[in-house]
Order: C-alpha cells, then sequence, then structure tokens
C-alpha cells in the first residue's frame, strides 16, 4: 500500500507540473508582472500551486496501511465469528444425535435385560418375565430292625451286639431329591452322607437293584427268610428300588423283616424278597 501511495503521489506531480509549463507558457507576461506582488508575499504561483498540490496528496482520501490492517483484522475477526457460529452450530447437531442414540441404547439394553421395556412417548411398561424356579422336592427316610430284636434267638452270631438297642438304624430324615431320583438312589445318597454301611446288588431279577445289607445286618442273618424290604406311603411295591421313582413328600420306610414281609405287613409283595 505504501508503494501505491507514492506511485500516485508522483503522477499528481507531474500532472500538476505539466499544467505549469503550460500556463506559464500561455501567459508568460502577467506572471512577471505579478511577480513583484508574489515576491512582497515570500511566494511564488508555482510554490502555492506545488504547496496546494501537496496538501491535496496528503489530505486526500487515500486508505493508510493502518487502516488496512484494522479493515483485515475486522474481516478476519468477521469471518472467526462466523466460524465459531458455524462450529457451534455443528457442534449443537452433534450433541443431539448422541444424546438420541445414548438413549436408543439404554432402552435396547433395558429390552434385553428384561426388566423393563419402554413404549415411544417414554413410559416403561412391564416388568419382565421372571426365570422360572425349580421346585425343591423332598421326602423322608427311615431305617429300622425291630423285627430281628423280636427274633434274637434266630440272629447270627455275634450280630445281637451291634444291632441299636432300639432297632432305629436311621430315624426319619427329611432328604432333598431331584425329579426322576429313585427310592434306590435316595437310600444311597443318605446312608453315604451318615456314614452307614450298606450294600447291594445289581440284577435283573429285582429290577436291576436288591439291596443285600445295612448296617451289618445282611439277607438270612436273622433266619432263612429275613431280609430287607421297604415300603413308601405304607405300602411295599412289588418291584426293586431302582425303578421307583419318588413324588415330593413320599415317606420312605427300610424294614428289616425275618418271614418275607408277613411279619411287617407286606405279604402282597413276599415274593420279591426271595432269591
Amino acid at each position: 500500500m505504501i508503494r501505491g501511495f507514492h506511485f500516485r503521489k508522483s503522477i499528481v506531480v507531474m500532472l500538476i507540473v505539466l499544467l505549469l509549463a503550460a500556463g506559464l507558457a500561455g501567459c508568460g507576461g502577467a506572471k512577471e508582472a505579478a511577480a513583484p506582488a508574489d515576491e512582497a508575499q515570500g511566494s511564488t504561483p508555482a510554490a502555492g500551486i506545488f504547496a496546494w498540490a501537496e496538501e491535496s496528496i496528503v489530505t486526500a482520501d487515500i486508505p493508510s496501511a493502518e487502516a488496512t490492517k484494522d479493515e483485515a483484522g475486522k474481516a478476519e475477526a468477521s469471518a472467526g465469528e462466523a466460524a465459531k457460529t458455524a462450529s457451534a452450530s455443528s457442534s449443537s447437531a452433534g450433541k443431539t444425535t448422541t444424546s438420541v442414540s445414548a438413549g436408543s441404547a439404554k432402552a435396547g439394553a433395558a429390552s434385553s435385560s428384561g426388566s423393563e421395556s419402554g413404549s415411544s412417548d417414554g413410559e416403561t411398561y412391564g416388568q419382565g418375565t421372571p426365570t422360572p424356579q425349580t421346585k425343591a422336592l423332598s421326602c423322608t427316610l427311615s431305617v429300622n430292625c425291630r423285627t430281628a430284636l423280636d427274633n434274637r434267638e434266630e440272629l447270627a452270631e455275634g450280630k445281637t451286639s451291634i444291632l441299636p438297642s432300639d432297632g432305629v438304624i436311621l430315624a426319619a430324615t427329611t432328604v432333598s431329591f431331584s425329579e426322576g431320583d429313585t427310592v434306590f438312589d435316595v437310600l444311597k445318597k443318605t446312608l453315604k452322607d451318615k456314614g452307614i454301611l450298606f450294600e447291594f446288588e445289581t440284577t435283573p431279577l429285582y429290577s436291576g437293584v436288591y439291596i443285600e445289607g445295612i448296617a451289618n445286618l445282611y439277607e438270612f442273618d436273622c433266619g432263612p427268610l429275613s431280609g430287607w424290604m421297604y415300603a413308601v406311603n405304607g405300602v411295599f411295591p412289588n418291584y426293586g428300588c431302582g425303578t421307583y421313582k419318588l413324588k415330593d413328600g413320599d415317606r420312605i420306610e427300610w424294614i428289616y423283616t425275618c418271614d418275607l414281609g408277613r411279619d411287617i405287613g407286606g405279604d402282597d409283595s413276599a415274593g420279591q424278597m426271595g432269591r
């Protein structure tokens, strides 16, 4: 901008010089006549013209370097404000998108968890479907050999001393079991947990499992018709303990018989004990 200012000033000066030359050529006499008056005032027409030209150049509406810098600064500031406004608008739009996305993710998580789900207007409904709980199954189990004590004279040598005085090997005990478990499953698990010795034999003739002895009292220890029988809810089944599937609340009794069940009320199933 400084170089442009000097160039314009030179052009103006040259034009003034040309005008002065033309004026001097046309009215030389008038200039000479007027010279004394100008000299008296301490100036010449040429000097006045040059002063006017200088003043015109100085006062001309030519933008200065500082003014140009100010205008450039204002333009840059205006551009900056416009950029900030655009950035703020973009940022605001981005936040809205993020919020909607987060809300959608939250609704999706709530729906997948099954705890609650949201409707389109933001309200919630339902509490999900509870996980079905498996019902706990239980039964009672007891083991006794009172009939053997009632027939001591028939007991094998040394057996009387190992039997409980009241004949109760296992008092009625509540036992948990799983669906599909059999009488044998419950007996095996319970006696093992209680540390009570027992022996069994698997054979197809007795539906898979035959109990030979419990607590060191075996079949034939109290006569040729003695052995272990079981009853469920007071009834002696006519099939083996390995196939009898239990129901919740069943009452299982293992009883030692000395007469094929006739002495304990199991006449109908006495044949089960024969071998």
